[in-house]
């Protein structure tokens, strides 16, 4: 193979070099880690949680991922700090 034609394949692939696939990997990679974390998450607030406050809490994250607003996720964790504080007070 000449240098030529070294120069003219490498050339056409970077031409022809779609993104498509990194596009796709790198959205796979994305969703791995967050759908690892997510399952992590899921295990601590079991782990963590009585479970009538552990299945409010997995409500609310899904919820909050569906609705794409944090915010029910962190409502639910500000109750239960309420609770808790309201029960040693008592």
């Amino acid at each position: 193979m000449s240098s030529k034609s070294n120069k003219k394949n490498l050339l056409d692939s970077i031409v022809d070099y779609t993104p498509e696939k990194d596009t796709l990997q790198s959205f796979s990679n994305r969703a791995d880690h967050a759908i690892n974390s997510v399952i992590h998450l899921l295990e601590s607030i079991e782990d963590e949680f009585n479970q009538t406050d552990a299945e409010d809490l997995k409500k609310r994250l899904f919820l909050s991922i569906k609705n794409r607003d944090y915010k029910k996720f962190q409502k639910g964790l500000e109750n239960i700090a309420l609770d808790e504080k309201r029960n040693k007070g008592n």
